[in-house]
């Protein structure tokens, strides 16, 4: 089934998802993890046998665009792949306890794999050690781990800022700003503080002497991202560069900018963390929003979705993949939605969507590994 519910009120949570994370590719070499299903697990299928009849519950947490993409993503490739696999989607309602329950429900009913994509991954641990015993892999997609959990797949906020952070350093020296300062928000509430840290210190580690100065924005709107920009432009004049935690952000700060007088995309660099429609339009249009990233989802879905059948093949997959920004500028933003719009025609993307890294993740822990962007 196909969800198109629009729920505004809920994008705050998917910030907190700090992944809404994704996957790796049927075709993949796996170089590193461990595995929860074993080949004499009850629910393992050898390897090219028929998954027909095996069911796949998949809990998501809310109504909003970035999860029906994933949810859509996950069944028209389990289709994809004529298996047998089938899929069946809840929605958690913006609830834990709801989304706590429908995972205890695909228990009870033995479903034989799960795929959570939670607003917290608190709470969990006695499904997911009831779910290795019986053995069910289980994937999660979320901003924080499932303790146990087959596979968790998160997006790694302090690894996506020092992203941008990086590239808005070479932007600074391309442009003979080396010396000009940076207006960020930041996360006041912390659920992502992280992200604004990371990008700090992806700019420092090639700009080591760069001013930045920081405001605390939970409220993470356009309005209020115009008012912070707008009163640091007229405290620190010397401000070039603006980074928003948010998209909203970002876009504020953009206006506030503009009301300011700059209108030359080679004198002023606002920064994005996150890529919608909006931002796409705006960074191909080359207004002063030049930078931006997407976390590719369409890609991580269709990877972690063959990861996961390969776990009910009795195959070894990964305990921690950490999803891999693509940064976005004007050279590449239409290959970029070219490519998301038809993520089955670019097995490359797929492959490379994910990072595997060795650390295993429970709740409330981060991932600590360094990452290379993805390539569109």
């Amino acid at each position: 089934m196909r969800f198109t519910r629009r729920d505004t009120h809920a994008l705050a949570l998917i910030r907190r998802l700090a992944a809404v994370s994704a996957t790796a590719i049927l075709t993949a070499v796996i170089i590193s993890g461990c595995s929860a299903a074993t080949p004499d697990s009850p629910k393992s299928t050898p390897e090219n046998a028929s998954l027909n009849g095996q069911r796949l519950g998949i809990s998501v947490c809310c109504a909003v665009p970035q999860i029906d993409t994933i949810a859509n993503g996950i069944t028209d490739n389990v289709k994809k792949n004529r298996t047998g696999l089938t899929a069946t989607v809840v929605n958690g309602q913006s609830s834990t306890q709801k989304a706590k329950t429908d995972v205890q429900t695909f228990l009870a009913q033995d479903f034989d794999a799960i795929w959570t994509t939670l607003i917290s991954g608190q709470g969990y641990d006695s499904l997911a050690r009831e779910a290795a015993d019986r053995g069910i892999p289980w994937v999660n997609f979320s901003g924080s781990a499932v303790t146990g959990a087959t596979l968790n797949i998160v997006i790694p906020e302090e690894q996506l800022g020092y992203v941008l952070g990086t590239a808005t350093a070479k932007w600074m020296a391309d442009h003979d700003l080396k010396g000009a300062s940076i207006g960020a928000t930041i996360d006041s509430t912390g659920a992502n503080v992280a992200r604004t840290e990371g990008f700090i210190a992806g700019v420092k580690a090639t700009l080591p002497k760069v001013t930045v100065f920081k405001v605390g924005n939970a409220a993470s709107t356009s309005t209020a991202g115009q008012s912070i920009g707008a009163n640091l432009l007229q405290a620190h004049p010397d401000i070039k560069i603006f980074f928003g935690w948010t998209a909203d952000d970002a876009v504020g700060l953009l206006s506030a900018a503009k009301q300011a007088g700059y209108s030359n995309p080679d004198d002023f660099l606002v920064v994005s963390p996150e890529a919608n429609d909006q931002i796409f339009k705006l960074i191909g249009s080359k207004s002063l929003l030049g930078l931006g990233a997407s976390l590719g989802y369409p890609f991580g879905v269709i990877a972690g979705e063959n990861l996961l059948e390969k776990a009910l093949h009795g195959k070894t997959i990964p305990t921690t993949a950490i999803m891999r920004p693509t940064v976005v500028t004007a050279k590449n933003v239409e290959l970029v939605q070219k490519q998301e719009a038809n993520p089955s025609d670019y097995p490359d993307r797929i492959e490379n969507q994910l990072a595997f890294v060795d650390q295993v993740l429970k709740f409330g822990d981060a991932p600590t590994e360094q990452i290379e962007a993805a390539k569109p």
